[in-house]
């Protein structure tokens, strides 16, 4: 038997917190996707291929 002092010893996890991932929206390429669809939109508006309502 390996005796790991990292490990818990009743099988739980580790006391430590684990951090919470952002929501998908927030995240680094969420936003980058989110920037370039919103310049793709507005290019395509002015050059009049594309008619807002």
């Amino acid at each position: 038997m390996i005796d790991d002092e990292s490990s818990a010893s009743d099988g739980s996890e580790p006391a430590v917190p684990a951090n919470p991932r952002p929501p998908y929206g927030e995240r680094p390429v969420a936003r980058a996707r989110r920037a370039e669809a919103q310049e793709l939109i507005e290019r395509l508006v002015a050059e009049g291929r594309v008619r807002m309502h």
